[in-house]
């Protein structure tokens, strides 16, 4: 049997514009697992948003803070590691988001402006929490492929790839979309995803989830006022 695996997560409130819409895309609700009825969006098939949104709706509405791991201590143990971070910290407002293609193929919410706040505390948490972590094994390093250098040492290091200076604030909303399609799909998005688009947003909780094993969906465990 697998061990189960935590991440730690920004996770819009479950009372705003953006989890209200961006749950319904995806077809589940992160704090509760349950599936939800995928809205009706504009210039977008339903058979078609079904399966853009099918590996996003896997991990749930969040950005990533710190990456899916499996812990070195026990669950109890880690809860309050985490709720002693989260204490340490102060809310920040965070610039609006809007919608945009990474790494050439999926669609994601970004930043339209960059947060240094938002970075220092990303590779704050990335630190502080190491040690809570099991190292990866060889199969998980190997499934990256190759990597430039300083990824390939983040890696192993702090058991994912993209931290630190690669480390990029996104909410992911679609997996890979043909290039012939990504303007009609990202407008979709941008348009179905309007009322929550163009206002700043505050950054007051972290979310800590756990995944039962490598094919389960990922479930809030606890929610973290920062201070």
């Amino acid at each position: 049997m697998t061990a189960p695996r935590y991440a730690l997560y920004y996770v819009p409130p479950d009372d705003s514009d953006l989890y209200r819409l961006g749950t319904a895309l995806l077809g589940r609700c992160l704090v509760t697992g349950r599936s939800r009825p995928r809205p009706a969006a504009p210039g977008l098939a339903a058979d078609e948003l079904a399966r853009l949104t099918e590996t996003p709706a896997h991990y749930g509405l969040h950005a990533t803070i710190v990456a899916p791991f499996e812990t070195a201590v026990d669950e109890p143990a880690l809860l309050a590691a985490v709720g002693r971070l989260a204490a340490a910290e102060r809310p920040f407002s965070l610039p609006p988001l809007t919608v945009r293609a990474l790494d050439g193929d999926f669609l994601a919410l970004t930043l339209t402006r960059s947060r240094p706040e938002l970075r220092a505390l990303e590779a704050r948490w990335v630190r502080e929490t190491a040690a809570l972590r099991r190292p990866l094994e060889p199969a998980d390093i190997a499934r990256r492929g190759e990597l430039p250098a300083r990824q390939a040492a983040n890696l192993r290091r702090w058991g994912y790839h993209l931290v630190m200076e690669d480390f990029t604030f996104h909410i992911t909303l679609t997996g890979p979309v043909a290039p012939a399609d990504q303007a009609r799909v990202r407008s979709a998005l941008a348009e179905y995803l309007g009322p929550a688009l163009g206002r700043a947003a505050l950054l007051g909780a972290l979310t800590l989830v756990r995944q039962e094993s490598r094919t389960a969906p990922f479930i809030q465990l606890r929610r973290y006022t920062l201070g």
